[in-house]
């Protein structure tokens, strides 16, 4: 069954004194472009294991950069501003316990495996992202290590990252995020690496430790914060890029990538952000598919917060829907739909 992870518990949630709102034709900027592919790698478990990129070197080389304005307003500005809006009720939402260990739980589970992950001496933050296929488990960590588990919990290849990039003369930098494309069996690996590009690995196989096609594109501003979902077209890319008033999706033709073609197209799409400046770091998720059943639509979807503690915010706390159209074929034909709704009570900060 498809998951549409953060959504269908606000839906099934959302509380209805409030009026919903749907917006059509949002307005936004378009830019299209293509992602490069670098090139196909040997499969990984045929060869020599590269290190991982010291926190020394990653030190020395932003050194000779100027550092991007993408931390607008992030430090100490993440506070209410309207307090008479701040607590609206009880978080519905929020669990405070474990149903399975509570006394209202009415579920048994099995824990079948729980294991330590990766670790290295990269430091704080080791921000650990994984996927997990119907063979294997991938892990990968800051900055940036990857581990290939069994599903029993036994871990049958570690490498580093530059293993797979460095064949393309790339290397880590960090923030990786795992997935796995339930419906090509393929998995996803990418991170981002200085000054501002996004690598993106595309595995040819169902098996992480063979060979990938690998892929780089460039962003404006340093992408940080990465944050991938897959969906039937595309697969979606948010980023926190220069401040909290723009909003920023990518929109990778995922069936060219999959196929390792040479030619995929992109298209970066500008929506507004919230130019509260007590929002502080401000960015969109998008909502990852998963499963071997195919959602209503293929529309993208991201989301934002909006809390009415915020200056200038809604009546009560709600969130942001985008569902983005997108037209790989003729940019100018992409739209978006935002629906506005409000859910159960939140404070975002």
């Amino acid at each position: 069954m498809k998951i549409l992870s953060l959504i269908i518990a606000c839906f099934l949630c959302t509380i209805l004194q409030g009026q919903n709102v749907l917006i059509k034709d949002v307005d936004f900027h378009i830019q299209e472009s293509k992602v490069i592919k670098l090139g196909t790698s040997e499969p990984i478990i045929d060869l020599v294991q590269r290190t991982p990129t010291s926190r020394e070197k990653k030190l020395k080389n932003k050194a000779i950069k100027s550092a991007p304005e993408n931390f607008k307003g992030r430090r100490g500005q993440s506070k209410a501003v309207d307090l008479s809006k701040e607590h609206q009720g009880v978080d519905k939402l929020w669990q405070k316990e474990s149903y399975l260990t509570s006394n209202k739980s009415k579920i048994t589970s099995e824990l079948l495996v729980n294991i330590d992950g990766l670790s290295n001496n990269f430091g704080s933050p080791h921000d650990p992202s994984g996927d997990v296929s119907d063979k294997y488990y991938v892990q990968g960590i800051n900055a940036t290590d990857i581990g290939v588990y069994d599903l029993e919990g036994i871990l049958l290849m570690r490498f580093s990252a530059n293993t797979l990039w460095t064949q393309f003369n790339v290397s880590s930098e960090g923030d990786p995020i795992i997935l796995y494309d339930e419906i090509a069996n393929k998995w996803i690996v990418t991170e981002f690496t200085d000054p501002g590009n996004l690598l993106i690995a595309v595995s040819i196989t169902e098996d992480p430790r063979l060979g990938y096609d690998v892929y780089n594109f460039p962003t404006p501003s340093f992408p940080d914060y990465p944050k991938y979902a897959l969906t039937p077209e595309a697969l979606v890319v948010t980023t926190n890029e220069g401040g909290i008033g723009t909003l920023h999706q990518y929109f990778i033709d995922r069936v060219a990538l999959l196929a390792g073609a040479d030619d995929v197209t992109i298209q970066r799409l500008e929506i507004m952000g919230n130019t509260s400046v007590e929002s502080g770091f401000y960015v969109s998720t998008p909502v990852d598919w998963n499963g071997s059943n195919f959602p209503y639509d293929n529309n993208p979807i991201t989301i934002r917060l909006n809390d009415s503690s915020w200056a200038g915010g809604p009546a009560e706390d709600q969130i942001e829907v985008y569902s983005f159209d997108v037209d790989f074929d003729n940019a100018s034909n992409t739209t978006i739909t935002q629906s506005s709704i409000v859910i159960s009570p939140f404070d975002s900060y």
